[in-house]
């Protein structure tokens, strides 16, 4: 008698969901060539096709495996897989249209009336290391070994949906900390004598192939995650008996209090409301007890300490009374026009006029070669932006290089929140210095009413930097700093759009240049008009 063959068309594995699906039966196994006698399910008095599901494995249950052969229940797919841990291969059972139970290989590319022998030579050396977990890559995540009736077996999904988790170790070994964002699914398989949790991780809520878990064995530790083990906020860590331990984050607060009430509610885990738990595993019986000594019973005002710190804490004036008083300013650099004008009392910034000020306090200054367009040096320049961060505005008059006050002006307006010309602006002068409006002589008109939509800290500060820069290309011959140079250094500064696109980079750099160029040659027609 010949086992049914594998045709090309992948079977259904043995599943309590569904019944399997039986492949032809007119052919034979692609080894061994003489099969053995097949085993007979009683399939005489079954009427349901359920009824022939658990007659089936009550025949694989009770059947006794070659050596080299694991029986394991993969919980995922609900279903009986044999594993020959020479090979890796994968079998998997079903029975014939006679009622015959043969194998076939999970590729579809063999059957056989009873498992394949393995060779004696290639198998392990002790008999124990059949049950050990698996180190290959495409078979390393852990399964259950089949512990009870599968027909007395029942699944419950008590909770499932997307967060982060990481292993910490696995099977006592410690192992590379790597988030990832995962499906999972909370399952607890209930026995006649028991039952038993698991969590299921995969990459999507469809994705049934692969996958990792996380199985409760006792004692199982439930926890806050400390910060020696993670800086992530919302993380819980479980801890099994084999010294598997993951952690779990959650982006909302109310989803981790949802898992934690489903997670404590498993019987036999063991939860600490405390941050922290310490591995008391491997130490010796003087360092437990000095471990689990308390530092509050060591040091008894510690107590009070904390409450003093607390109070005094509590007691910190909050940050709009300090800037009431004077006591708390925002940075100069990195402000915004708006709340520099509510600090210092002035549309335009201290800092800009008392810069503009100092170079422009001598000739020398503004004739000194490559002004705005050489680098000053950058500690220096920084060194500045501190001082002048504490209001220390005396740095300026101090300071003997032209290069480094002219770059702390540009940095000035290349680090405020929100440039010069604002994003709500920036399309009216954009259109303004078009070319159909400069063909038709139209631009200083629309550069005009462009400006005057300014907020009046924004328009007022323009005009004190263009003025300054029209002084600066006064001294053009000795400097070499032309209108159209000038434009192209303080174009980037002084307006940038909301969102750049990498491939607008170079026309927005030109079109930035163009409208500073504008404000420069038409400077008197813009600001007069006003």
């Amino acid at each position: 008698m010949s086992p049914p063959q594998i045709s090309g068309k992948k079977l259904m594995p043995l599943s309590f969901a569904t019944p399997p699906a039986v492949p032809p039966s007119s052919a034979k196994p692609t080894f061994p060539t003489t099969p053995t006698t097949p085993e007979f399910a009683d399939f005489t008095a079954a009427t349901t096709t359920d009824d022939q599901n658990y007659a089936l494995l009550d025949i694989l249950y009770k059947m006794k495996l070659p050596r080299g052969w694991e029986k394991k229940y993969d919980a995922f797919n609900q279903r009986i897989y044999f594993h020959n841990v020479v090979t890796r291969e994968r079998w998997l059972a079903t029975s014939s249209d006679e009622g015959k139970v043969y194998y076939y290989e999970e590729s579809g590319t063999k059957s056989a009336w009873r498992l394949p022998e393995v060779d004696e030579t290639e198998l392990p050396d002790q008999e124990g290391c059949l049950s050990q977990p698996l180190s290959s890559p495409a078979e390393n995540y852990r399964l259950s070994n089949i512990t009870e009736n599968l027909s007395e077996l029942s699944d419950r999904i008590l909770r499932e949906g997307f967060l982060h988790r990481t292993f910490l170790m696995r099977d006592s070994k410690k192992v590379r900390k790597n988030w990832t964002h995962s499906y999972t699914r909370y399952i607890v398989h209930s026995f006649s004598n028991g039952c038993s949790g698991i969590l299921y991780f995969t990459k999507n809520k469809d994705d049934e192939k692969r996958y990792e878990i996380f199985e409760f064995f006792s004692p199982c530790y439930l926890e806050h995650a400390s910060d020696k083990k993670t800086s992530r906020q919302l993380v819980l860590g479980l801890r099994n008996g084999h010294d598997t331990e993951v952690l779990l984050q959650f982006e909302e607060k109310e989803i981790a209090e949802e898992w934690l009430k489903v997670l404590t509610s498993h019987e036999g885990i063991e939860y600490s409301a405390n941050t922290e738990k310490e591995d008391k595993k491997g130490k010796k019986g003087a360092e437990k007890i000095k471990r689990e000594t308390s530092v509050e019973q060591l040091n008894p005002d510690s107590k009070g300490i904390k409450d003093k710190l607390r109070n005094f804490i509590r007691r910190r004036p909050m940050r709009e009374t300090l800037e009431n008083k004077g006591i708390y300013k925002e940075s100069v650099f990195g402000s915004t026009l708006a709340e520099l004008k509510s600090q210092d009392k002035t549309n335009i910034p201290i800092f800009v006029l008392l810069c503009i000020q100092n170079i422009e306090k001598n000739e020398e200054n503004l004739k000194t070669d490559g002004l705005y367009r050489i680098s000053g040096n950058a500690a220096l320049i920084q060194k500045i932006r501190f001082e002048v961060a504490q209001r220390k505005y005396n740095v300026l008059s101090q300071e003997k290089e032209i290069h480094n006050l002219s770059g702390a002006l540009k940095l000035f307006f290349r680090e405020l929140k929100e440039p010069l010309i604002p994003y709500e602006n920036y399309d009216d002068f954009i259109r303004a210095t078009g070319s159909e409006y400069r063909r038709m002589n139209q631009q200083a008109d629309k550069l005009v009413k462009a400006v005057n939509k300014l907020p009046a800290e924004n328009r007022d500060t323009l005009r004190v930097l263009i003025q300054h820069l029209l002084r600066v290309s006064e001294f053009e011959s000795e400097n070499r700093m032309s209108l159209s140079n000038l434009a192209i250094v303080f174009g980037p500064c002084l307006m940038w759009p909301k969102v750049t696109l990498s491939h607008d980079l170079m026309t927005d750099v030109m079109l930035h240049n163009r409208v500073v160029e504008g404000l420069l040659c038409d400077f008197n027609k813009i600001f007069s008009r006003r």
